[in-house]
């Protein structure tokens, strides 16, 4: 697992081209640090959830992996919303500031027509399920100002996931749901191996072969869970 930290996309083919070119108004670099912060559990911060989410997004197709952070911050490009409108799901990381910066996530189905949000949380209560109804209308409040529907319009469900064990891990349960959601899987509702997750996710960091993504999805697809994570590890 040796090789620098490298955060520029590689030049491929294939209909996802014109959707990193829409996201590039959001570009992230990411430091020495941050693969430290996978090696040493330590909590994930949210460039470096956005870099792996962007990694991610060469499975999908017709999902849309909201950088809601940068989307909150700032008006997105026309291209931007576009991409998300042209998408039948969409996956929102949510921050949680005021959780001791906790994250949560977010899937909305059919968002352009009957919006339903589940919510997928490791270390769920009460607050975290208000935060986030109120940030996924925030999101449909940017994304799209005028045809914006009542909140009781956007369906809202809290999904059973995995429970994170510390108070660190919260990053790695959303990236793992990303994973399995993008590959039409059901996540992981009891264990999750979060040191196995990070050593894979730091071999991500490390590669500069786009092809990583392709061995998880089939590692994943044809064996049982863990036993997957360790075929990508050592594909990795």
């Amino acid at each position: 697992m040796k090789g620098p930290i490298d955060s520029t996309p590689e030049p491929g083919g294939g209909d996802n081209d014109d959707d990193r070119d829409a996201m590039d108004p959001f570009d992230l670099n990411l430091h020495p640090d941050h693969l430290n912060r996978l090696r040493n559990n330590e909590m994930l911060d949210d460039r470096l959830i956005a870099h792996l989410l962007r990694c991610f997004s060469v499975a999908a197709n017709s999902w849309a992996i909201v950088d809601s952070l940068h989307l909150l911050q700032m008006p997105p490009p026309d291209k931007l919303k576009a991409l998300y409108a042209s998408k039948e799901t969409l996956f929102i990381p949510v921050h949680h500031q005021n959780a001791a910066a906790h994250w949560s996530c977010l899937v909305v189905t059919n968002p352009n027509i009957s919006p339903v949000a589940h919510h997928y949380d490791s270390c769920p209560n009460p607050s975290h399920s208000a935060a986030a109804r109120d940030y996924v209308t925030d999101i449909f409040d940017v994304l799209q100002p005028r045809r914006l529907q009542p909140r009781r319009m956007v369906i809202f469900r809290d999904v059973n996931s995995a429970r994170q064990r510390n108070g660190v891990d919260c990053g790695i349960f959303v990236l793992v749901n990303a994973i399995y959601l993008l590959l039409g899987l059901q996540p992981p509702a009891t264990d999750v191996d979060s040191n196995l997750w990070r050593r894979v996710f730091a071999a991500m960091l490390c590669s500069k072969d786009q092809q990583h993504m392709s061995d998880l999805s089939e590692a994943i697809k044809r064996r049982s869970p863990v036993a997957g994570v360790q075929d990508a590890q050592q594909v990795l």
